[in-house]
């Protein structure tokens, strides 16, 4: 999927304008965790090679959870935190918070 695909598709959700923000966060470390898959592809596979992907791909992840999570709650404390409830794509309706 291309950029300007994901684009349109970000664009035809309801809730794309609160998402820059978030997105605008997420694009520095979307584009480190492409730049380590590339570089992982192009290295030997050995054990520590391995172990190194496996390290700061975690580490990547983690901040990109952080991110997403920071984004979530900064949302929540503006407003009532309504979109955050509604049901979403395979949630049927659970709540996430209580």
């Amino acid at each position: 999927m291309d950029h300007a695909t994901c684009t349109r598709l970000l664009r035809a959700t309801h809730f794309a304008t609160s998402l820059r923000p978030l997105t605008a966060r997420l694009i520095p470390l979307i584009t480190e965790l492409g730049r380590l898959i590339v570089t992982s592809r192009r290295a030997d596979v050995t054990p520590q090679a391995g172990h190194r992907f496996e390290n700061r791909l975690q580490e990547l992840l983690r901040e990109l959870g952080r991110v997403i999570l920071g984004e979530a709650k900064r949302q929540g404390e503006k407003g009532s935190g309504a979109d955050l409830d509604a049901p979403g794509p395979g949630r049927k309706g659970v709540r996430s918070r209580s």
